[in-house]
């Protein structure tokens, strides 16, 4: 866990299970639709991994939350 993920991350409980379940670097975008938004699509790494998401990525998880919409 590194210091953005504990400083955009306000509720205790959520962070403890950031922490449990190992996530490095997250990416959520809304799926729009026509009439709002159908839901989020969620794409995470894992400490493991050592991967966080670059601007190349958030770019493609926009074009794929736009094309599932």
């Amino acid at each position: 866990m590194d210091e953005t993920q504990h400083a955009t991350t306000f509720d205790p409980a959520r962070l403890s299970g950031i922490r449990t379940m190992g996530i490095l670097s997250v990416i959520n975008l809304p799926i729009p639709t026509s009439n709002g938004i159908f839901g989020v699509l969620k794409l995470s790494t894992s400490v493991e991994s050592g991967r966080r998401w670059e601007q190349a990525d958030l770019a493609l998880a926009q074009e794929l939350a736009a094309r599932i919409g």
